[in-house]
């Protein structure tokens, strides 16, 4: 008499690829999707850490649209004791390219209140421009 296997049954998976390959139009707007919906504070930052693009969430955390933060350094944005750290931060992640580098910093909003939060910086590089990308989360 054969035996029943004892192995577990592979679970259905909840979403089933097409086949079909990804174009780079839907990646870029599935990507600008997420950058705008996240609920995490998420800017684009040049080689100098100035601001170039923000998602609401970012602007929300730092009481400012993106008219009043672009081409600001991120490092400008945090309580006088941590912005050298910031900006250390900041020469540390470019250096290493690829690697990011993380710390929780007081940031001063622009009613001039103090918030915590956790930042992340990564690079961010394309064909033509090396950067970092800021998450930001209270």
């Amino acid at each position: 008499m054969p035996r029943k296997s004892t192995k577990p049954k592979p679970q259905k998976r909840l979403a089933r690829s097409s086949g079909r390959q990804s174009t780079p139009r839907v990646q870029e707007r599935w990507l600008r999707a997420v950058f705008e919906h996240s609920a995490l504070g998420i800017a684009r930052l040049d080689r100098h850490a100035r601001i170039v693009d923000a998602n609401q969430a970012f602007e929300r955390f730092f009481g400012q649209s993106l008219a009043d933060m672009a081409g600001r350094a991120l490092p400008e944005f945090a309580a006088a004791e941590d912005s050298e750290p910031m900006s250390s931060l900041v020469v540390e992640t470019l250096a290493n390219e690829g690697i990011s580098g993380t710390r929780e910093a007081r940031f001063v909003q622009k009613d001039g209140k103090l918030a915590w939060g956790s930042l992340l910086l990564s690079c961010a590089q394309d064909s033509r421009h090396l950067g970092l990308f800021a998450v930001v989360q209270d």
